[in-house]
């Protein structure tokens, strides 16, 4: 009988042990096709190819951004009903960024541009206030013309592309391409924005060839990797 209970408490032990072991994996398993479907969007690829990579931990890195901006909305001098905007606004990201669907990059550019308004940061956002500014993902103009971002200010307005391409692909971003995001901005521009500053920016994680940085510095655009 004694060897009973304890074959018993063994096998409860063990049987606990994997329902742990398999959440456990089950949840490293989501995040590594959560980060690949994104990664791939858009782009064939077979079952066999989805396998832990190492930048897979570096993809969820900038989560650590919006904890960043709700510290930082607590030490700014603001009255409560700034901070009150601020925080819907933030809200409000903090659904859409936890939302993965093939946009992630995006995100992570739009939260980088709040931070440095926020820091008062100069350049791109300079100029824009801190609870002064609304934005728009994915701002379509009509199908299948888009912008990634725009970021409108009292007197600013931003608009920037963001490729996500893997670092062997990036020769696929052209002149041809960022000429084309030139012209649907500044249409965009002169149809809902006439009044505000326009500026550009062009967002690659994992940059560009040499050849078209001249290209974008011929067109006054902002960019980064």
């Amino acid at each position: 009988m004694k060897y009973e209970v304890e074959d018993g408490t063994i096998k409860h032990d063990w049987d606990e042990y994997l329902i742990l072991a398999m959440k456990a994996m089950n949840n490293i398993n989501m995040r590594r096709i959560t980060w690949f479907l994104c990664k791939h969007e858009g782009e064939w690829y077979y079952p066999m190819d989805l396998k832990p990579e190492k930048e897979f931990d570096e993809y969820f890195r900038n989560d650590s951004l919006l904890d960043y901006l709700k510290e930082r909305i607590r030490q700014l001098e603001l009255s409560l009903e700034e901070a009150d905007k601020l925080r819907a606004k933030l809200r409000v990201l903090q659904g859409e960024h936890n939302n993965l669907k093939g946009h992630y990059y995006e995100r992570q550019v739009l939260l980088g541009f709040i931070k440095s308004i926020i820091d008062r940061a100069s350049g791109l956002t300079e100029g824009i206030s801190v609870t002064d500014f609304s934005y728009k993902l994915s701002f379509f103009l009509e199908t299948g013309k888009e912008i990634d971002i725009v970021l409108e200010g009292e007197k600013v307005v931003i608009m920037a592309e963001c490729k996500n391409y893997a670092p062997e692909n990036i020769y696929n971003i052209t002149q041809k391409m960022v000429e084309a995001f030139v012209e649907k901005a500044r249409h965009l521009a002169k149809e809902r924005f006439q009044q505000k500053e326009l500026r550009l920016g062009y967002f690659s994680k994992h940059g560009f060839e040499d050849k078209l940085k001249p290209v974008l510095d011929r067109y006054g655009i902002f960019f980064s990797s």
